[in-house]
């Protein structure tokens, strides 16, 4: 006598299958003019190919949800005994998004504060993936073969908001050159020069760590109360505003610091917000490319072996004679402290005027 069922459930897979739709389509011959007829092929999405929409369907989400690289697919058709032109899963069914992308990227330039970055992939050659971050928790990754500052243009536009980025000088140059945009450094950026620097410099290192640790702590604590808007500002101009004052005043110190060398970790964490006054962070100062990325109009660092640093100029290509492209002069150390590095091509007449320069810095 039965008295009741136990049911077991298990999980289980149908192996995904291929299907070939059949489209029969009659052909008439006309009686008066015995011309032939037949109805039109059924449309479909890539015109003159044998993917089906419900193909590209599942194919896209493949590649762009789930990481699934093309050849692999193309692999997994060819283990089934399909072969498919590689042209249909790369080039002409990508294109299909290109409009979703465009119009995800036209959304992305209404946020208040975006964020952009540039990281190198490997595309046959060197190239860059310029990600764009939005408000919204949306992002687009622009494709570009190169680094140059013009790619930030050509992606932002007329964008006329907060720009979040790191120290990259593409991005303080497109700020320049756009009024309505403020140029945000990346605290994040910033701190690592010093996480980087305790071991050469843990006095130093550990004071600014403590400065950005604080304003760490404000941001927690801004989330923990769920403060938004008004309260939010207010909360950070009450808090956090001092201590970014006393981060950039502990800045200007060190920055000035005659034993402090731009190329290391510290001096770059402090280059980060030199001349950034007003803005939230920092902009790229000096830098490893020395004052090549100094922001015009910014102070230049005292000269190791004297009050102040020469400005000198020599002409670079056959001292002038030609073409004048004025090429700065490294610093000039006095006389017996280190030999000079002078651009150009006729270094006689740069260490003339190299002399010269020293001679009226440093009078005997």
């Amino acid at each position: 006598m039965r008295i009741g069922e136990k049911v077991t459930y298990r999980l289980a897979q149908r192996p995904g299958s291929y299907v070939i739709p059949e489209y029969v389509r009659p052909v008439y011959t006309l009686l008066d003019d015995l011309s032939i007829a037949t109805t039109p092929a059924p449309a479909n999405v890539i015109e003159k190919s044998v993917a089906d929409v419900s193909f590209l369907a599942g194919m896209l989400p493949d590649k762009f949800c789930y990481h699934l690289p093309l050849y692999h697919q193309h692999q997994r058709l060819l283990q089934s005994g399909i072969q498919l032109s590689r042209s249909t899963l790369t080039t002409r069914a990508i294109d299909l998004l290109r409009p979703i992308v465009d119009a995800q990227a036209q959304h992305l330039l209404q946020s208040r504060v975006l964020a952009m970055d540039e990281v190198p992939i490997k595309a046959g050659r060197q190239a860059y993936f310029w990600p764009i971050y939005g408000e919204d928790d949306e992002s687009v990754f622009h494709y570009a073969p190169s680094r140059a500052h013009h790619h930030v243009q050509a992606f932002l536009g007329e964008f006329s908001a907060t720009l979040l980025s790191d120290g990259y000088e593409a991005y303080a140059a497109y700020a320049r050159h756009n009024a309505e945009v403020t140029h945000a450094a990346c605290w994040s950026h910033c701190r690592r020069h010093f996480e980087a620097a305790k071991d050469s410099e843990p006095a130093a290192s550990t004071e600014a760590l403590a400065l950005i640790g604080a304003l760490y702590r404000h941001e927690e604590v801004s989330r923990e109360r769920g403060l938004t808007g008004k309260e939010k500002l207010a909360y950070r101009s009450a808090h956090s505003e001092p201590v970014v004052q006393a981060f950039r005043a502990w800045c200007d110190r060190q920055y000035h610091r005659p034993d402090l060398l731009p190329s290391s970790p510290p001096g770059q964490g402090a280059a980060l917000r030199s001349g950034a006054q007003g803005k939230p962070a920092g902009v790229p100062g000096r830098s490893r490319g020395g004052d090549r990325h100094q922001p015009p109009g910014a102070c230049p660092a005292p000269h190791p072996h004297g009050n102040e640093e020469l400005a000198v100029r020599l002409d670079g290509d056959r001292c002038g004679t030609h073409r004048r492209h004025p090429k700065p002069a490294r610093y000039l150390p006095p006389p017996g402290r280190g030999p000079l590095h002078l651009p150009g091509r006729c270094a006689a007449a740069h260490q003339r005027a190299a002399g010269q320069a020293r001679q009226r810095a440093y009078p005997p």
